[in-house]
């Protein structure tokens, strides 16, 4: 559900009464306010908006407004403001809430009051009216950042928060927006967007506080972490000096031990390889795909033995057919062939036309 069609859910509660007196107007407008003689100018009537929660039996009867506070029809106005723009309405109600006494004033408190109680999608619901009627630099910038708190709670805000942050570089292209589009690339793991939107929040003079620094060095993490991921096979010693590298910064990440290891293996080090994937183990215990390089690596320097115990722990994970055909082959080079087609009818029950099981089968009827 996206968020316009989740909060629009809040207007169902919204009545609207004609109001046939317009002169009970008079004592919330500015003294040159044109607001009536715009209505009388263009015969226009006029509907005001009132949350049903406020209205009395007597109320609803007699369409008395003057038994309400007014300042509850103005929050009836935000809301139809703020989460229906197409309503017919909507330019009346701001003219009137620029035209009125207290209007404006009465929605900045309620957004300060909300920001303050940390009700944030409520602060969110009236800085869209704010914006909408000022449009200027400093709500955008305050909607923005409210934005950016409701989207690490609800992914949604995403879309709105972007829209925003385009309307405040059209504006004035400076750096602030610039990390609010590195926070939420880097939220979706979209790193590299993530640093180069960093970057011009920088080059367009943005300061460097110590949250800023942390994002800087997570990020600068992240990109080379991906990047020895990308070319580990293609370049495994060049992976291998990135991971290494990064290994100085992050000592307790069990995942940088086992690409560490993979980089080993591949480069024929199976040694060095077992190391980090014990050191990967001593951090995290029950990682399946550990045991799996373990016994890949064992079987690689011919201990079959410690290759199979390593590689059925695996298995007793996760039951993939990959693995279960080393189990196999480990049999088959400790000559174990009854317990060899017993796990080969294992793996045709998982995957009967995988090519490196069609393979065993035909050597074991050899």
């Amino acid at each position: 559900m996206s968020v316009k069609i989740d909060l629009s859910e809040k207007l169902k509660n919204i009545i609207f009464i004609e109001i046939k007196d317009i002169s009970i107007l008079t004592s919330v407008l500015k003294p040159d306010s044109s607001f009536i003689k715009h209505l009388n100018d263009n015969k226009q009537e006029l509907f005001l908006p009132i949350d049903t929660k406020f209205i009395t039996n007597k109320i609803s009867k007699t369409k008395d407004f003057n038994n309400i506070p007014f300042s509850e029809i103005f929050y009836a106005m935000f809301y139809c403001i703020s989460l229906n723009e197409e309503f017919k309405y909507n330019n009346l109600y701001k003219k009137l809430l620029e035209e009125s006494k207290n209007g404006i004033v009465f929605l900045k408190s309620k957004i300060a009051e909300n920001i303050k109680n940390n009700n944030l999608e409520e602060a969110y619901i009236l800085m869209k009216v704010l914006v909408q009627i000022q449009g200027d630099e400093e709500a955008l910038e305050k909607i923005v950042c409210i934005c950016d708190s409701l989207r690490k709670k609800n992914r949604f805000y995403e879309e709105e928060e972007l829209d925003y942050i385009q309307k405040l570089i059209q504006m004035r292209n400076y750096a602030l927006p610039y990390l609010y589009l590195s926070s939420i690339y880097f939220d979706n793991n979209e790193f590299e967007l993530s640093l180069i939107n960093l970057n011009l929040y920088f080059e367009k003079g943005g300061k460097e506080d110590k949250l800023i620094l942390e994002l800087k060095n997570k990020l600068l993490f992240k990109v080379d972490y991906n990047k020895a991921k990308e070319i580990l096979y293609d370049k495994p010693i060049e992976a291998l000096k990135l991971f290494l590298k990064l290994l100085e910064e992050e000592e307790e990440d069990p995942l940088l031990y086992y690409y560490i290891a993979i980089a080993y293996r591949i480069i024929g080090n199976h040694e060095k390889a077992i190391y980090y994937l014990n050191e990967s183990l001593s951090i995290e215990s029950n990682y399946v795909e550990v045991f799996n390089e373990l016994g890949l690596n064992h079987a690689c320097i011919r201990d079959f033995n410690r290759a199979l115990n390593y590689f059925k722990k695996a298995f007793e994970a996760i039951k993939t057919v990959e693995i279960c055909t080393n189990i196999i082959m480990c049999h088959l080079e400790l000559n174990h062939r009854e317990e060899a087609m017993s796990y080969l009818k294992i793996a045709k029950s998982i995957d009967a036309e995988d090519e490196i099981v069609l393979q065993l089968e035909k050597i074991l009827k050899e």
